[in-house]
């Protein structure tokens, strides 16, 4: 189920993703698959609305990702929106730098999602462990997220939460983007959207003072991220959330001086305040990215095609699940379903 064939045209494949997602977005996908066809090894993730667990697929023996959600967090989070398009979009949606979707089910209870093993390293946890990355290894990573999101703004979906923690980087060393919680298909042709979501210091101003947005978020995520993975910490912080917003807002941020010149021209296009003039958002869109001087010794089509040497390999994590190389530290799977199908109403089109 991996994405390992060669990209030749990127312009073409564009096109025929974009047919394929147009005819098959939020259309009902049935799976014929429940919990007991799954061997839960052990829990390697936890979060506010879900919990996730390393499994065995039992019938074809297959190492996934089983995400668990409670209906019941969902619903009291008013997060069942965010849920519904997270699973229309993974159903359909297949590129090399993000996860992939197998199987969806649910239950009274709960909904599971199960997703392809991604093994390696959390894109947040490498950069703690180096504090910062130098510029060439950032244009690595930053133009692999580059590329994701022209794959995503063309079939017109607005990814909305940029930041490492969504990312992880694999035992090939490329990234996979892998939390779509917030993604979203918006049409800028006839709508905007305004939810205020996202890690607060990704927010792009147009969110924080509801004025409508659209891709134009995720421009201003990138160059948060860019300036972040350079720098040690993103550009905007502050000790509580109304002072960040105010910054935000403002556009107050200091320019490292040890950024070179191209690095600090690139950030300051993405982090304009007024829309129109952000880089990304011009008649060529993000080719206007693509094309700026930071990523001048880029080669796109090695990247997309993964044939560029990554700066670095992560640890071969997950090879043999027999072996105690996760380490658990979460409390064992206590999965406890209901009998009353309380929550079908709300999830009767997932």
């Amino acid at each position: 189920m991996s994405f390992d064939r060669q990209i030749k045209d990127f312009q073409e494949f564009l096109v025929k993703e974009k047919r394929y997602f147009d005819e098959n977005f939020g259309k009902p996908v049935q799976y014929n698959i429940r919990i007991d066809d799954f061997e839960i090894l052990k829990t390697v993730g936890k979060g506010t609305f879900s919990k996730v667990v390393l499994a065995k697929i039992i019938f074809n023996h297959e190492l996934c990702a089983l995400k668990i959600c409670p209906k019941k967090t969902i619903v009291k989070y008013r997060q069942v929106e965010h849920t519904r398009n997270e699973k229309h979009i993974l159903e359909v949606i297949k590129f090399p730098f993000v996860i992939r979707l197998l199987y969806f089910f649910q239950d009274n209870s709960y909904l599971y999602y199960a997703l392809t093993l991604v093994k390696g390293i959390e894109f947040n946890n490498r950069l703690n462990q180096l504090k910062k990355f130098s510029e060439e290894d950032a244009t690595f990573y930053s133009a692999q997220i580059v590329l994701t999101l022209e794959y995503l703004h063309y079939l017109n979906l607005v990814y909305r939460n940029i930041r490492p923690e969504s990312l992880v980087i694999a035992n090939s060393g490329y990234l996979k983007l892998i939390d779509f919680k917030f993604c979203k298909h918006v049409d800028e042709r006839k709508e905007r959207t305004y939810t205020i979501c996202g890690g607060p210091e990704y927010l792009a101003p147009e969110i924080i003072l509801s004025r409508g947005y659209g891709r134009s978020c995720d421009y201003w995520s990138l160059g948060v991220i860019i300036y972040e993975i350079c720098f040690g910490c993103p550009p905007f912080t502050a000790k509580d959330h109304v002072k960040l917003y105010e910054k935000i807002i403002a556009g107050k941020y200091k320019m490292p001086s040890t950024f070179s010149k191209d690095l600090s021209s690139l950030v300051h296009k993405l982090l304009q305040i007024e829309v129109s003039k952000r880089i990304g958002n011009y008649k060529s869109g993000l080719n206007d990215v693509k094309s700026h001087g930071w990523f001048s010794a880029i080669d796109w089509d090695m990247i997309l095609n993964r044939r560029a040497p990554p700066p670095y390999l992560p640890h071969k994590y997950y090879d043999d699940p027999s072996r105690d190389n996760v380490s658990d530290v979460y409390s064992p799977l206590d999965l406890q379903t209901i009998q009353n199908d309380i929550y079908a109403e709300e999830f009767y089109d997932f």
